[in-house]
């Protein structure tokens, strides 16, 4: 599914759409998530949330480049784009905590905690959206 709509979704990302999509990104993860939450164990529920959350990684994986690159003065993206990387911590914590949430609360706890954290990621990303070069103000 990634290897075949990848291409033709991300040409058809640029700075005058980035919002409405990345917000169709969103809403693809937290109804993804929201289906995992009520899929017990109907295998074709859980395909189906996993097609419409992969949808919401297609569009973000290209957008989030395409939004730093955006963001970021000139001269500072080689910068911009080494913090974004930092991301990888995140990763590489996520099994511990996952684990921690998984054997203190229940299960569908981890997808609701998971949803809460894209909807602030994407509040976040709209903030980012709105800054501007230095020396500009940002509009709130």
């Amino acid at each position: 599914m990634v290897v075949t709509l990848q291409y033709s979704v991300g040409r058809r990302l640029n700075p005058a759409n980035i919002r409405a999509l990345m917000t169709a990104g969103t809403l693809c993860f937290v109804i993804g998530l929201v289906g995992f939450i009520f899929s017990g164990n109907s295998l074709l529920l859980w395909g189906m949330s996993a097609a419409v959350f992969t949808v919401g990684e297609i569009i973000y994986a290209p957008g989030e480049y395409m939004l730093i690159d955006h963001i970021a003065p000139p001269g500072m993206k080689a910068s911009y784009f080494s913090a974004q990387s930092l991301g990888w911590l995140g990763a590489a914590i996520n099994p511990l905590v996952s684990g921690i949430v998984l054997t203190s609360l229940p299960p569908f706890s981890l997808f609701i905690i998971l949803a809460l954290v894209i909807v602030v990621a994407w509040v976040l990303m709209l903030k980012g959206i709105r800054a501007r070069p230095w020396g500009q103000p940002a509009l709130c």
